[in-house]
């Protein structure tokens, strides 16, 4: 009985811990709330097209909050300051991993590939 309840619990830990990622889609695609500097990773090749979807949640300083699309290392390839809501469009430059980056408060991001 002992030995039943212990692999319960085992699996109910492990089911548990994948729940954190329940946000995150996938490998090239993001939903999930950013946070200041908070940023989500994607993977993607050059010519790969995105639409990113912005939810703003709160905002600190100001009346909008700054939303940065970038290949990690380098600038931005789409900066947007986005009061509420909006949405665009980002073509990748060069393949690699990328980056969704939020500052100056918190919004939902949701980054599909078309």
């Amino acid at each position: 009985m002992y030995r039943r309840s212990l692999l319960g619990v085992a699996a109910a830990v492990s089911v548990a811990g994948c729940s954190a990622a329940t946000d995150l889609v996938g490998d090239d695609e993001i939903d999930e709330t950013l946070e200041d500097e908070h940023t989500a990773e994607f993977s993607a090749d050059e010519g790969d097209e995105f639409a990113v979807e912005i939810d703003v949640e709160r905002v600190e300083n100001g009346d909008a909050v700054s939303v940065q699309v970038a290949k990690i290392g380098e600038g931005p390839l789409e900066a947007r300051s986005v009061s509420e809501s909006g949405s665009f469009d980002v073509e990748i430059e060069e393949s690699g991993d990328h980056v969704v980056t939020v500052t100056n408060g918190a919004a939902h991001v949701t980054l599909d590939r078309k």
